[in-house]
């Protein structure tokens, strides 16, 4: 057999310096190999995809090729851009993003964001790879332009292969990149020992009467515009078809009954969202609980918006060193701040989606989500950045906060699709109700699960 069979050996390769390929990262290229240098690879978060996409770049570049790597953020451009100059030193490496317009000319492998190569495509005569980071946020009609036919290799990664709300994969990333050629998730993960053993605790959060009444009021806007859609208006009722018709029409610029019920349905559905995401009993939380994190190799905290993560930072750093990351804060900001994090120096990071994807996390040891994030895929993200391998051989731990009665309980069905496929593969499990955070605190030292 020819092509990645010796990826075994990928290590003695001449311009390689990277670590040897795992035996799931060797699977994972032949059966893309195997489907003509087409496919989607799904692999979870922490269990190191990138060295998938590293490995073709490399196999392109021996035979005189070029490749090109999009990301959706330019944080994953200064990673990805790191990578490659550490693990295949040499190679003449540019950017098409922020302002710098590389091409191959001069170039190896140019990293571009997505946002960047769609008004830009890429033009070679060479033989061409294109490894498509975060793959599921590329399915868009706009972003179309940037998958040309010039891309004789194509490689597609992603933790989960997910959408919301559209059929983006099918309409438009399975005609060019073809199926998912290899899919490796937690399970198999867990048994390779790729990633961390975890445990996981759901923790209740309820409102305060004045933000349930606040909810009540926003959930029956919501309810009322939904009906008088579908109703009068023949709106679809499944849920996902309903979504996609009303955020379009909410969009429109011509008045219309129609659009007035759809952005009534949209301000409902966002004051409700935010009023889930930003309890007083979360903050509650996060101060008790502040001060038993201290101890612990790294907390992050996920929250929903740049508000509430600042808010949650604050109640925190009153007794351990805590600081919220966003897409305001500066590159170099954020890096001075993911070293101190990474050496120990600052105890808790708290975050909205800029840690769902983009950014490589020094190890951390707990995970608290804050967020009513109901995707499985940002669910599966936020999970991966914890359960990376410890240098102790140390556990993961998972809380989840959530109010009771609302889209995120998981008694009425919230976060269902993303605990169907976790919580058969946790070491423990434990569900804890208000007032006895005290258990968690027992948890977080003894390693043991709380009971409730």
């Amino acid at each position: 057999m020819t092509g990645f069979n010796r990826w075994a050996e990928l290590k003695n390769q001449e311009g390689y310096r990277g670590p040897p390929l795992r035996a799931w990262q060797e699977r994972a290229l032949l059966e893309w190999e195997a489907n003509s240098k087409r496919g989607v690879i799904e692999a979870i978060t922490g269990t190191g995809k990138s060295m998938v996409g590293v490995a073709a770049i490399h196999e392109v570049l021996s035979l005189g090729g070029v490749a090109a790597v999009i990301v959706p953020t330019r944080a994953l451009v200064v990673q990805w851009t790191r990578t490659l100059r550490e693990t295949l030193p040499g190679i003449r490496i540019g950017q098409l993003s922020d302002g710098k317009k590389d091409n191959f000319g001069a170039h190896d492998v140019v990293v571009a964001t997505i946002q960047s190569i769609y008004k830009a495509p890429l033009r070679t005569r060479s033989l061409m790879l294109l490894v498509a980071d975060e793959v599921h946020r590329y399915g868009s009609e706009k972003y179309q332009a940037a998958l040309t036919e010039d891309y004789s290799w194509r490689i597609a990664l992603t933790g989960t292969y997910e959408r919301q709300q559209d059929d983006g994969i099918e309409q438009y990333l399975k005609p060019f990149f073809g199926d998912v050629v290899f899919s490796y998730g937690y399970a198999e993960a867990l048994a390779d020992g790729t990633v961390a053993p975890f445990e996981l605790a759901l923790v209740e959060t309820p409102f305060a009467e004045v933000e349930r009444n606040e909810y009540l009021e926003a959930d029956e806007r919501c309810s009322d515009a939904r009906s008088k859609l579908i109703r009068q208006f023949r709106f679809p009722e499944d849920w996902r078809e309903f979504f996609t018709l009303v955020t379009k029409a909410a969009g429109s610029k011509e008045p219309s009954r129609i659009r007035d019920l759809s952005q009534q349905y949209m301000k409902g559905f966002s004051d409700r969202k935010k009023l889930v995401a930003a309890t007083a009993s979360k903050l509650s939380f996060a101060e008790k609980i502040g001060p038993h994190l201290g101890h612990l190799k790294g907390t992050l905290v996920f929250s929903e918006s740049k508000d509430s993560a600042r808010r949650l930072a604050f109640v925190i750093n009153k007794s351990v060193s805590a600081f919220p990351l966003d897409s305001d804060s500066k590159s170099a900001d954020r890096d001075s701040k993911l070293r101190q994090f990474s050496s120990g120096a600052l105890k808790v990071i708290c975050a909205p989606r800029i840690l769902d994807e983009g950014i490589d996390v020094p190890e951390a040891e707990l995970a608290i989500i804050a967020s009513a994030s109901q995707t499985k895929r940002q669910m599966i993200q936020r999970m991966g950045r914890v359960i990376r391998l410890k240098a102790d051989g140390g556990i993961a731990r998972i809380i989840i906060l959530f109010v009771p009665g609302t889209p995120e309980d998981p008694n009425s069905g919230g976060y269902e699709a993303f605990l169907d496929e976790v919580l058969p593969h946790a070491r423990s499990t434990a569900r804890v109700s208000e007032g006895k955070s005290a258990l968690l605190q027992t948890w977080l030292t003894s390693r043991e699960a709380p009971e409730n």
